[in-house]
């Protein structure tokens, strides 16, 4: 017995409740990226990380951690805020960065 098939041109059916469209929010344009970097650095301290060892053979989240903060090869230098956050991602990826100092901007003690 063989059993019917749907015409390749058949459109789903929109979801009971919900019009068709519904849900989608309109997208923002994505900022440039030294739009970002401009605003990064206006925010006050920044931390200059270089990354020294490759993230191959090491654990999933170690790897994920070096593209967040925003490294693509090796020996690269990245300019981040001076936070908790970026401190913390830093000391998970110690073995595999080293920082090469650390940018003071604004008023303050030295």
């Amino acid at each position: 017995m063989a059993t019917p098939k749907k015409a390749s041109g058949a459109k789903k059916k929109p979801a009971a409740g919900k019009p068709a469209g519904a849900g989608a929010a309109p997208r923002k344009p994505a900022a440039r990226k030294t739009e970002a970097r401009a605003a990064r650095s206006a925010s006050g301290t920044t931390v200059k990380v270089r990354q020294i060892r490759s993230g191959i053979g090491f654990e999933r989240n170690q790897k994920a951690t070096l593209r967040s903060l925003g490294f693509t090869r090796l020996n690269q230098v990245v300019e981040l805020p001076d936070n908790p956050a970026v401190r913390g991602m830093i000391y998970t990826v110690r073995h595999l960065v080293e920082v090469v100092g650390a940018a003071h901007e604004g008023g303050g003690r030295a």
